[in-house]
């Protein structure tokens, strides 16, 4: 789980896939989404800036907005360079600020 956000925040937020990755097996191509688990956003895919950046076994998206209250779940969905491709997933909550 990330650390949460206040709708008014834009942050990068980070996925490693060094312990998913084998030897010599890089990250070509990599796919964000996101799904709410508790609350209402009819736009969850909203929050998404841009495009993944990859460096190394790390997979980067910019966020930004999202609805008060909302529980997330943001999916990184990585294509390697033997072909497999390979998932991680975090939980990131907006907030108000106190």
């Amino acid at each position: 789980m990330y650390d949460p956000k206040t709708p008014q925040e834009e942050d990068s937020f980070g996925f490693d896939y060094t312990d998913l990755l084998s030897a010599g097996e890089t990250i070509v191509s990599a796919a964000i989404t996101i799904d709410v688990i508790d609350g209402v956003d009819p736009t969850p895919s909203a929050m998404i800036s841009g495009t993944p950046t990859i460096a190394g076994p790390i997979v980067s998206i910019k966020l930004v907005g999202g609805v008060e209250g909302v529980l997330y779940c943001i999916h990184c969905l990585a294509t390697c360079s033997t072909g497999l491709k390979k998932e991680l997933k975090g939980d990131l909550r907006v907030q108000a600020e106190c």
